[in-house]
């Protein structure tokens, strides 16, 4: 009996223990115990605290203090980062005393993070000790989260990785950093505009009593959803089939603008710019009788805006990730002309008769979206297909490689006009060929002769413009020379000469008649008076 009273007694006292022990850690104050790389008393040597991870994701979140939070003293005071604290980027456990905030993966070094300011009352003095809490976080590999994170469509809202992150939505909060690397913080039932590839990162909250101080990922999301149609913004396209091939026709009123690629997911989408900015593969092809081949060294990569020189056969690809990998999407498209007979404007050009460089010709490749079907010469049209590439001359018409060349031509002026198929016509080049000279233009500045070819119409206006010029610039005894001869010319002038003599003999005598005589008089009559003497008294006696 006494033993059972001994036994009792024992296990009451146990029992009481334990209460004592839960009731004690049920009303803890001080937090220091769960931060086990922070030391229980701090000097200024405990921050920043180094911190590692062994992730494969670019992000993790890391424990920080909350406004609740005591270290090792009730009186302990902790001031969140004001910046992080606006960002509304924590995550905060029920009770307020601890907050966790991302960290990116940072490929030059370790990655900071300053949680806020720590402030311990002094015991013997008043005032408080400052520590600013921060960290340097170093990941032990370099993280690839693509590899991990699960492929989901995504528009507007985020869906629950149930297999790894289970299946209760309260419990998950997820981070998400756009291409700027801005971080947003998400519950699973908010709404969100999603961008293809956009990673979302799913972590379980974190109670109170966590003792980890850095928290992985428990799954990753990455954003997909229903492939684009390429279309080039703002334009009609139509379709058409070439050889199994479908390319979008689109009549252009001017060869030459700008326009921009669109990866669209159709009228109505929840997320109409999902694919925006994503890059764009552009090619220039070439049409053919046989199909639709690719000019190699021309690919060029764009993101939204492209510029063309001329008409242009043009194929756009796309690599879209989807659900089970990705899928290459393209499209071609033909910006042609308005007209579907399309004539462009004739052209002149000038060459040499005895050089075989330069002779009356069309050429296949002279035009990528369209292949030459004929030529016509003065009314007579002469189909590729009867001039074979051995030399064989047809209609004046000769095939050599990529060229078909007129032989002998005897006019000065030769007309050809080249017809080729297009994908949804034909168009025509008129161009003429006039034969000229080469003419001597002076010395460069190595003291080699300058000649340039001119056609002999050019020659001819300029040695009529010329002779004007020199007409107009000679001498008036030249200009009688060329008219009336020398001899004349000299009599001419003599004759002008003697009467404009005459005429200034005449005015002079008439002048002298009339006005210098009658000076003359007077000058001397006044010379008359002054030599006569006077007698005072008397007047001089008037006859």
């Amino acid at each position: 009996m006494k033993q059972l009273k001994m036994f009792s007694h024992f296990q009451l006292s146990t029992i009481a223990w334990l209460l004592l022990h839960f009731l004690d850690c049920s009303y803890q104050t001080t937090y220091g115990n769960f931060f086990p790389s922070v030391p229980g008393e701090l000097t200024g040597q405990s921050f920043p605290v180094t911190l590692k991870t062994n992730a494969s994701s670019d992000l993790v979140i890391v424990k920080c203090p909350a406004p609740q939070y005591k270290h090792t003293k009730t009186n302990d005071r902790f001031v969140q980062n004001e910046k992080l604290r606006d960002m509304d980027i924590f995550y905060y456990t029920a009770d307020k005393t601890f907050a966790w905030a991302p960290m990116l993966y940072n490929s030059s070094g370790p990655s900071f993070m300053h949680c806020g300011t720590f402030f311990i009352k002094k015991v013997k003095t008043s005032g408080s000790d400052e520590y600013e809490w921060t960290y340097n976080l170093n990941w032990e590999s370099q993280p690839d989260p693509i590899q991990v994170a699960e492929p989901q469509t995504i528009s507007t809202k985020i869906d629950m990785i149930s297999n790894k992150c289970g299946t209760i939505e309260t419990n998950v909060v997820v981070y998400h950093k756009n291409k700027e690397n801005g971080m947003q913080k998400f519950n699973i039932e908010d709404k969100i505009t999603a961008h293809v590839n956009d990673l979302y990162y799913h972590f379980k909250k974190p109670g109170s009593n966590d003792g980890m101080e850095v928290k992985v990922p428990c799954g990753i999301a990455r954003a997909v959803n229903e492939p684009p149609k390429l279309l080039i913004k703002g334009l009609t396209s139509t379709p058409i089939i070439f050889k199994d091939l479908q390319i979008y026709v689109i009549k252009q009123k001017q060869s030459l603008g700008s326009y921009s690629i669109e990866l669209s997911m159709g009228d109505g989408a929840s997320t109409p710019d999902f694919y925006k900015g994503e890059e764009v593969k552009m090619k220039k092809m070439m049409y053919t009788r046989t199909g639709i081949e690719e000019i190699p060294s021309s690919n060029e990569v764009i993101t939204s805006s492209f510029s063309t020189q001329g008409y242009q056969l043009l194929k756009f690809s796309y690599n879209c990730p989807t659900i089970v990998g990705s899928k290459m999407i393209s499209r071609i498209f033909y910006l042609g002309p308005e007209s579907e007979n399309y004539v462009f404007p004739n052209e002149n050009t000038i060459y040499l008769s005895n050089e075989t460089a330069i002779q009356p010709n069309c050429s296949l490749q002279r035009i990528t979206f369209g292949y030459l079907n004929s030529v016509t010469v003065s009314g007579v049209t002469t189909n590729l297909n009867d001039l074979m590439d051995d030399g064989a001359i047809k209609n004046n018409l000769k095939r050599v490689k990529d060229f078909i060349f007129m032989m002998d031509a005897k006019e000065d002026k030769v007309t050809l006009e080249c017809f080729y198929i297009t994908p949804n016509g034909n168009l025509t080049l008129v161009q003429t060929f006039i034969k000229g000279k080469k003419v001597f233009i002076g010395l460069n500045d190595r003291g080699e002769e300058i000649y340039d070819v001119k056609s002999n119409d050019d020659i001819r206006k300029e040695y009529e413009k010329n002779k004007e010029l020199e007409t107009q610039n000679k001498s008036l005894l030249s200009k009688l020379k060329s008219k009336i001869g020398p001899i004349g010319a000299y009599a001419v002038i003599i004759i002008i000469a003697l009467v404009a003599f005459t005429i200034i003999l005449v005015v002079g005598i008439l002048l002298y008649k009339k006005f210098l005589k009658e000076w003359i008089a007077k000058k001397k009559l006044l010379k008359k008076n002054k030599g006569d003497p006077k007698v005072a008294g008397k007047k001089k006696a008037v006859n």
